[in-house]
């Protein structure tokens, strides 16, 4: 007693002072500044000719700082980020380049702007965290990217996505259970958070009313045993009054050269149709199957995976419609252009890569190609049995750097290249769901991190 009457009898500005200090204690401050050069032309929208037209042209910077806190008495800290973007370069008459997703499109989700993508900064986190004496129990509340996989992710730029709401996970040993739930979200060209929508962000009122969707959450669970050579992963998430998502991933380690693994990853969506929106009729789903081998300085990658979204037509990894009014967590992601998730799609990746290691830094060569056949057509939640089946494909070319030593550790530099094909370009871009017309796509990023 006489210890705690002397703490509490101690100046504010004392106990003040050890607070600060012990948040500030093993803290981390770091800036990083990056750049998207990208050009990319699409054939006529319209499948009237075979010409190529200028869609998309941008340079755009960006400036992040991040903030990492130490631990209040081991178990309380804070996290903080934010950004800064700016076209450096930018052409406002290409009919996307409000999408670059690197600016800004606007304030919040379905409120763009009409004309041009704009300068400005945001916040991408504003987080408290806790933890148990032990630190198998872990718990972040306020804006910030939040994971459950296979049911909950964020969007991409050079930073990630937010989430208003609350993510704990709990990691006794062999497991790890993930909880979040959240009522807001903001993709990376957005400056503020918006309400979740059962529409498209072009309706006239999508956050709004009947429109809106109160809060989405979800649950994942992971096992894997210590010495077992595979892992098993569940999840389960909901969206209010409007959709169920379902995930379930399998993965097998072999021991072959440097490494073989295998996996089987299928996520599916329940929609409530009876609430009035349309979605899906009955279950939609994607599945599939991954094979990822590494042999020396070489990787070698090949997926397979298949489609079913009858109704809406395209496969959404998400629990709400309208794109980056949230984002689910897909593991399937071929920088290809195309999300190849039509309904009836069937599609296969194969890539390889190839590491040259320098004395200051590595460079990556690599080459990959995808195609998808068997797409079906839907219009106003009913299928044109009229038109003959989808196809896509594309082929992509990477060289990418990056500095390990000197002055310049940590800076990276990677060129990508994808040409894509629409193999029924006459019939337009969206003839089929989600399939646009044939594109030629360059992508430069360059991120330089500094403390």
């Amino acid at each position: 007693m006489t210890n705690l009457a002397r703490a509490d009898s101690r100046p504010s500005s004392a106990l003040e002072d050890d607070f600060w200090q012990q948040i500030a204690d093993k803290h981390s401050f770091a800036f990083q500044l990056a750049h998207m050069q990208r050009f990319r032309e699409r054939k006529d929208e319209t499948g009237a000719s075979n010409d190529y037209h200028d869609d998309l042209n941008h340079g755009t910077s960006q400036l992040v700082m991040n903030f990492k806190s130490g631990w209040l008495h081991d178990y309380v800290g804070f996290n903080f980020s934010a950004f800064a973007a700016a076209d450096v370069t930018s052409d406002d008459d290409l009919p996307r380049n409000i999408e670059n997703e690197f600016a800004f499109a606007g304030n919040k989700w379905s409120r763009e702007n009409t004309h041009s993508a704009e300068n400005g900064a945001s916040i991408s986190r504003a987080v408290l965290k806790l933890r148990s004496a032990a630190h198998h129990v872990r718990l972040k509340a306020g804006i910030a990217p939040m994971n459950v996989p296979g049911i909950f992710g964020v969007n991409w730029s050079f930073q990630p996505g937010s989430y208003r709401g609350v993510q704990i996970k709990y990691t006794p040993q062999d497991w790890a259970v993930t909880y979040a739930w959240a009522d807001q979200y903001k993709a990376p060209w957005y400056k503020q958070t918006q309400h979740f929508s059962k529409r498209n962000a072009w309706d006239e009122t999508p956050a709004a009313g009947d429109n809106r969707i109160d809060f989405i959450h979800g649950v994942a669970v992971r096992y894997q045993p210590e010495a077992a050579s595979y892992q098993l992963q569940f999840g389960y998430g909901r969206a209010k009054d409007y959709l169920q998502a379902y995930h379930f991933k399998w993965s097998w380690q072999l021991p072959v050269e440097d490494g073989l693994s295998l996996s089987y990853l299928f996520y599916g969506t329940d929609s409530d149709n009876d609430t009035g929106f349309d979605l899906y009729q009955g279950m939609a789903w994607q599945q599939g199957i991954r094979a990822l081998l590494n042999v020396n300085r070489w990787t070698f990658r090949a997926e397979l995976m298949n489609n079913k979204a009858e109704g809406l037509g395209t496969y959404l990894p998400r629990m709400t419609r309208g794109y980056a009014n949230s984002q689910g967590s897909n593991e399937f992601w071929w920088d290809s252009r195309s999300d190849w998730n039509n309904d009836g799609e069937t599609a296969v990746f194969a890539g390889v890569w190839y590491e040259l290691p320098q004395q200051s830094g590595l460079w990556q060569l690599g080459a990959s190609t995808a195609y998808g056949w068997g797409a079906t057509r839907w219009v106003e939640q009913q299928q044109d049995h009229a038109a003959s089946t989808g196809e896509e494909s594309a082929w992509n070319l990477d060289l990418a750097y990056s500095v390990r030593h000197g002055m310049l550790h940590g800076l990276s530099m990677k060129l990508h290249y994808t040409h894509y094909r629409n193999h029924q370009d006459h019939l337009g871009s969206f003839y089929y769901a989600n399939m646009f017309t044939s594109e030629r796509d360059v992508k430069l990023t360059m991120t330089i991190p500094f403390t």
